[in-house]
């Protein structure tokens, strides 16, 4: 699957955190879901109906009870459950899901100075093309990585409005993930 094009296309990408928010945004406009909670009874019926309804689906790997967190849990979710990916604070569990064939996303908290670095011997030192930057209104950080290391870069967390998201995608992320059902709605206004 072409990451970069999914992302590009969608702009806006639904966060969700629980079942209700899981149900509207299988009924809205955006074509990807990042699915933040769940446990390991649910997460493959959801999966599954993210999938019946055209969308593709993305599971926080972290935040997902009941799996341990190693790499035998990473093939299970590839050959089990069949998300279109998965997201992860964990650089090992990036690599897992590589070696194992299973899109996913690292997602990289900038809290100071020493996080913004370790990022980016992390992502140099993996050579990860794909990035979540949290928060996602630091457009300033996401002109500073893409000169530094080229790649595909989402921003989420704490984004509202549209002119937060405007300002993110032209610092170069190609997509921004949201909980904000408003921005969810307004979706295609983003894909001129």
């Amino acid at each position: 699957m072409n990451l970069k094009k999914y992302f590009q296309e969608s702009k806006i990408i639904a966060a969700v955190k629980d079942e209700a928010a899981f149900k509207r945004a299988l009924t809205s406009k955006c074509p990807v879901i990042f699915l933040l909670s769940g446990e390991i009874l649910t997460v493959k019926k959801i999966v599954e109906e993210a999938h019946a309804h055209d969308k593709i689906i993305f599971l926080h790997f972290d935040m997902i009870d009941g799996f341990g967190k190693d790499e035998a849990a990473v093939r299970y979710i590839k050959e089990k459950i069949r998300p279109d990916g998965i997201i992860s604070i964990k650089s090992s569990v990036i690599k897992w899901a590589e070696t194992h064939g299973l899109d996913y996303i690292y997602r990289v908290f900038m809290i100071d100075s020493q996080s913004f670095e370790s990022a980016l011997n992390n992502i140099r030192r993996f050579k990860i093309e794909n990035i979540e930057i949290m928060p996602g209104i630091i457009p300033d950080v996401i002109e500073v990585l893409m000169k530094e290391c080229p790649a595909n870069y989402i921003s989420g967390g704490l984004i509202t409005t549209e002119e937060q998201v405007l300002e993110i995608l032209n610092s170069g992320a190609i997509a921004c993930s949201t909980s904000n059902e408003i921005l969810w709605k307004n979706y295609q206004k983003f894909n001129k």
